[in-house]
């Protein structure tokens, strides 16, 4: 089973509130707060160091 068709499309929430798959988000530079990667929208998961 491949993973599109893991979460049906009528009820995937991620899909409706950014117009893309999880797998699809491209992971660039680091957060300079806590190291993780940033998305391609400069955001990190400790929410202090990205984003504008």
């Amino acid at each position: 089973m491949s993973l599109q068709h893991v979460v049906p499309k009528e009820i995937n929430v991620h899909l409706h509130l950014y117009s893309k798959e999880p797998w699809e988000v491209q992971f660039v530079d680091e957060c300079d707060v806590c190291g993780r990667k940033t998305d391609e929208f400069g955001l990190c998961g400790c929410d202090i160091g990205g984003g504008d």
